[in-house]
């Protein structure tokens, strides 16, 4: 599938999704591009998910699913309709099991279905696609 129409972020963060490349890459491209607040509380947020599942001890684990937690919070509060948000919690949330939180797994695949068609970066549009086709 050929992308067109997207972000350097956004396209480091496909091809970390899609495990075409790693972590760093997405961390590299968030610390280099200027991102309104919200996105790049969200693509931070991620970047902590993806730390957590990687981290080989609990202790280490713990302090990246706080820093998920506080970042992609601080990405909601600062806009409730930020896309990214709504996308990186929705996988995230979708991944968890045996792990008690409040789910916003529904409101998420609301939010995402109804904007989805508005997108213009090809990379959120193909990621959100194939996430919601799982559901």
């Amino acid at each position: 599938m050929e992308l067109k129409n997207y972000s350097t972020v956004s396209n480091a963060f496909y091809k970390v999704v899609q495990a075409e490349a790693k972590i760093d890459e997405l961390i590299t491209a968030i610390k280099t591009t200027s991102l309104p607040a919200s996105e790049k509380y969200a693509y931070q947020a991620f970047c902590y998910a993806m730390m957590a599942k990687e981290a080989s001890g609990m202790l280490q684990k713990g302090k990246y699913i706080q820093q998920y937690g506080e970042f992609i919070g601080k990405s909601i509060v600062i806009n409730n309709d930020c896309y990214e948000a709504r996308l990186m919690r929705f996988i995230v949330e979708k991944k968890l099991s045996e792990v008690n939180f409040v789910s916003h797994k529904q409101t998420d695949i609301e939010f995402l279905s109804a904007n989805v068609e508005t997108i213009q970066d090809d990379c959120l549009k193909h990621v959100t696609l194939k996430a919601l086709s799982n559901v």
